[in-house]
């Protein structure tokens, strides 16, 4: 077990090194800056942009990164449309309010029944630690349910929209050997 457990996080290492994603993070930055920053930007493929309090973050994602978020999105396209739920795709579309002090361009977003200024439901997948702290930035920005997705699990927050208290978690362990739902 414990061997399996090594080779696992070895080859995990390895594919890091080969498909690496780059972050670098800004302290005392003001809100033109990041403004600034995004317009000169724009849309230029490869650069994700998160801001909080004054902390500015770049970001570069991996390809493992742009493949999980698609998964993930390609999922939750289909129970949709079994479903037959309503729902409008943001993809990675800038989300942002000045007064909160707060924007980030998530891994996918949707709103859900009718469209808004916000999306209901945020993807952000995890592939590096050292990041912005994204949930107190969707709270901000009035995101009623975030899911993360860091190597192995598949982790929900909702929260409320009236306080943006969390008030579940359910994190599923994708582990072949530890398929389990566990609530937080």
């Amino acid at each position: 077990m414990l061997t399996i457990e090594l080779n696992n996080l070895l080859q995990e290492q390895a594919f890091q090194q080969e498909d690496p994603e780059e972050r670098y993070l800004i302290d005392s930055t003001n809100w033109e800056q990041y403004e600034k920053l995004l317009n000169r930007i724009g849309d230029a493929a490869g650069y994700r942009i998160t801001y909080l309090d004054g902390v500015l973050e770049i970001m570069s994602p991996s390809r493992r990164h742009e493949s999980r978020k698609t998964r993930i999105g390609d999922l939750l396209l289909i129970y949709f449309l079994e479903e037959d739920i309503e729902y409008f795709p943001f993809g990675s579309t800038t989300l942002r309010k000045e007064e909160r002090r707060g924007g980030t361009e998530a891994d996918e977003a949707y709103c859900i029944g009718t469209d808004k200024e916000f999306p209901d439901l945020v993807i952000e997948v995890i592939v590096t630690s050292g990041s912005i702290n994204k949930l107190e930035l969707y709270r901000r920005l009035n995101v009623k349910e975030v899911w993360f997705w860091q190597t192995i699990d598949l982790r929900f927050t909702i929260a409320r929209r009236d306080s943006g208290r969390i008030c579940g978690k359910l994190r599923l362990r994708t582990n072949r050997k530890q398929r389990i739902a566990a609530r937080t």
